[in-house]
């Protein structure tokens, strides 16, 4: 074979988050304990990555080509990839084979995106290389060389993760490539990475070649469905999940799954008279010198209290609440939050409370966790320090129980 098709570098990139903005779960429709259910490998069915319409969009966005849901930098790094001739280009998603590779494979191509080789998860312990491999590697390589690889079968040892799935295919493609010399991978999160890289160093050590091995981490931006669209999808799995339970037999491990509304937590909560006060005798400031309006969202403005509450807290929803606002303070340059003077709820005393009253748009709004953040406070004067009315009350969202 002549040295024109003998690639030295071989460029992976990861498909959710690297170069497409997959939904995920939102978590202002459901809790921890139900999105934890709906990402697991094993409880449902399907799981939320094991199922393709997860990447059900819609009709208006394919018909635009994904404009808005595909990672820019990713896509980037990528077009540049299909521009240099010694490389082969590897799209590698821990998403099953027979799910995922027609879908994936339309959307990619929809974008003009060139691959090599694509691999995903396959459904037994064999990888069936005529499966991966694209005729566009033929430039590249040569037809005798493509004919012969596509015929190849790879048994693989049993692997606990995808990130040991993706070692497997990779290393695999190092054997069968002993030109390369180099390994780039895009990835949207590199904290099961480190792994990984030593795994593919040593491979390429141990046929004596340069270990050249660079991850690239790209940001993490998440992104869901339309509430609307989220909710029917849901409601899908779990009545395909429940629907094979109830044909299958009695000694499945697993039970039938229903949706249930749960307590998120307890807090005093603010009518609209109340934040337009706040508004007015506290103002956050301009995000922008010369924007004529504050371009914050004072959606969801309220106090946290729990999340476990006490029987008593319970008992006590509905009960009004007078708080004084004391301090304030500008979070991470995105939040905006009001400190106030010690409360007393519930026969519990409460003295470093704060009202999360503004967030910034451009964030998509909604709060951080109140219990993992240490706001700086600045000190309003007294004369300045007024008292608003709040209730106390609980907010709810959706979680899941197991029937019998």
């Amino acid at each position: 074979m002549s040295s024109t098709h003998a690639p030295i570098k071989l460029n992976v990139f990861d498909f959710d988050g690297t170069l497409f903005k997959s939904p995920q779960p939102n978590p202002q429709l459901w809790n921890k304990e139900f999105i934890a259910l709906l990402t697991a490998s094993e409880g449902l069915l399907k799981s939320w990555y094991q199922d393709k319409r997860s990447l059900d969009i819609g009709e208006e966005a394919e018909f635009h080509g994904w404009k808005y849901w595909w990672n820019s930098d990713g896509l980037k790094y990528m077009r540049e990839s299909m521009k240099e001739h010694d490389s082969l280009n590897l799209l590698l998603s821990g998403r099953k084979h027979s799910e995922f590779h027609q879908v994936i494979t339309h959307m990619i191509e929809k974008k003009g995106l060139i691959f090599d080789i694509i691999g995903f998860l396959p459904e037994t312990d064999t990888l069936d290389w005529q499966f991966y491999y694209k005729p566009t590697i033929i430039n590249k390589i040569g037809q005798d060389r493509y004919n012969m690889l596509k015929g190849y079968k790879t048994k693989m040892y049993i692997f606990e993760n995808i990130n040991q799935f993706k070692e497997q295919f990779i290393g695999t493609l190092l054997l069968q490539h002993p030109s390369i010399v180099s390994v780039n991978v895009w990835e949207d999160s590199l904290s099961c990475s480190l792994k990984t890289k030593a795994f593919l160093e040593n491979k390429l050590m141990s046929t004596r070649r340069a270990a050249h091995i660079r991850f690239i981490e790209l940001n993490f931006e998440q992104s869901f469905l339309e509430p609307f669209k989220e909710w029917e999808f849901v409601l899908g799995l779990l009545r395909d999940h429940n629907a094979y339970i109830s044909n299958s037999p009695s000694t499945l491990q697993v039970t039938r799954v229903a949706l249930a509304r749960k307590i998120q937590y307890v807090g005093v909560f603010f009518g609209e008279d109340a934040i337009n006060t706040l508004r007015f005798n506290f103002p956050p400031p301009k995000r922008n010198k010369n924007a004529i309006e504050y371009d914050w969202s004072f959606d969801g403005s309220y106090i946290f209290l729990a999340i476990n509450p006490t029987t008593r807290l319970l008992e006590e929803r509905g009960s009004i609440v007078m708080v004084k606002v004391i301090a304030c303070s500008i979070y991470e340059n995105r939040y905006y939050f009001l400190k106030v003077e010690k409360l007393t709820i519930a026969g519990l005393s409460h003295d470093e409370l704060f009202i999360m009253l503004a967030s910034d748009k451009k964030s998509g709004g909604g709060f951080p966790d109140p219990q993992c953040i240490n706001p700086v406070w600045e000190r309003i004067p007294i004369e300045r320090q007024i008292s608003v009315r709040g209730i106390l009350a609980t907010k709810c969202i959706m979680g899941h129980i197991n029937l019998k």
